[in-house]
């Protein structure tokens, strides 16, 4: 009796022995959860796969991070369970007309209609877990849907013309040959975006030895890590500064991807000189005049959603 307790206390040999039972069984458990094309089934109460039902994104997403774990604790079978599932939501999951992940499919192999915000928040969870875990696809997964199928396509569209709604900076939205300040101006910007999308989201920050980089968005993920994003920004000076200092920027493994900020004629320069130092698939670029419509347009979405009053004060 005396034995059979110590199971429940915390780093005796009989608790390590317990917890890594229950480890095996829940990992064995969920193990036929994978579609021929990826995506994952529901399963019954024995683990068996319901192929009657809609093949889901969030579960698929939810069973990519548990086998994640399962590589990370030396599971042999878990890796080829990720790269199958993570192939799902490259391939079978994804709209590759519009960006972004479908719900799911049906039994019959129909995209499920609409989009999720949910199912899109798993996305990243699925993604950050495997790239921890060494899945060699998930790269293509993490910064691909977060960023940039969703949000510079929306930084590429130019305001259109009339009134624009007063911003709490100025009477109304500064374009990049009015800025009497630049630089300052575009990396206030660029630190509330990171605000208003929910990262955290700081100016000068030394990333690195060597390197203080204009703008950071830092998003936590659990306890596994966090990923970075970088930005530098251009409106006059040394380019190879500004290079140097992204290229300095990927010596840090948490950061996803480094972006240069300027105006149309300095991105064309930074594109040109930074051939040979980072390469051209890892260098992002924005247009500084979209860095100000993306603000505008995040803030009257902000503004409007408060509106709605959906968060009680008390909160």
């Amino acid at each position: 009796m005396e034995n059979s307790g110590k199971k429940y206390q915390i780093d005796t040999e009989e608790n390590k022995m317990f917890l890594g039972e229950l480890q095996k069984n829940l990992l064995n458990f969920g193990k036929g959860f994978l579609s021929p094309g990826g995506s994952a089934y529901f399963l019954g109460d024995d683990g068996t796969p319901w192929k009657d039902r809609n093949r889901e994104t969030w579960i698929t997403c939810r069973m990519v991070h548990v086998y994640s774990m399962g590589i990370m604790l030396g599971d042999k079978e878990s890796p080829a369970l990720v790269h199958g599932a993570v192939h799902g939501l490259l391939e079978e999951l994804k709209d590759r007309e519009n960006g972004g992940w479908y719900p799911g499919i049906t039994p019959d192999n129909k995209f499920l209609p609409d989009k999720q915000c949910y199912a899109h928040a798993f996305v990243l969870l699925a993604a950050s877990s495997a790239l921890l875990a060494g899945e060699k696809d998930a790269d293509l997964l993490t910064v691909d849907y977060f960023m940039w199928d969703e949000l510079l396509p929306l930084a590429e569209k130019k305001e259109p013309s009339g009134e624009t709604a007063v911003t709490p900076a100025a009477e109304k939205p500064a374009t990049v040959k009015e800025s009497k300040s630049l630089h300052e101006e575009i990396k206030e910007k660029l630190v509330a975006i990171g605000e208003l999308l929910g990262f955290e989201s700081r100016a000068e920050v030394r990333i690195t030895a060597g390197a203080v980089v204009d703008a950071v968005w830092e998003a936590k993920i659990g306890n596994m890590g966090k990923a970075i994003y970088v930005f530098e920004v251009q409106s006059k000076g040394s380019i190879d500064s500004l290079i140097l200092n992204l290229k300095k920027a990927q010596n840090n493994a948490a950061v996803q991807a480094v972006v240069a900020v300027a105006d149309e004629a300095q991105l064309a320069k930074i594109i040109k000189e930074s051939r040979g130092v980072i390469e051209e698939k890892d260098l992002r670029t924005w247009d500084s005049e979209d860095v100000l419509a993306v603000y505008d347009a995040l803030v009257r979405a902000h503004e409007s959603i408060n509106k709605l009053a959906l968060v009680p004060d008390s909160f």
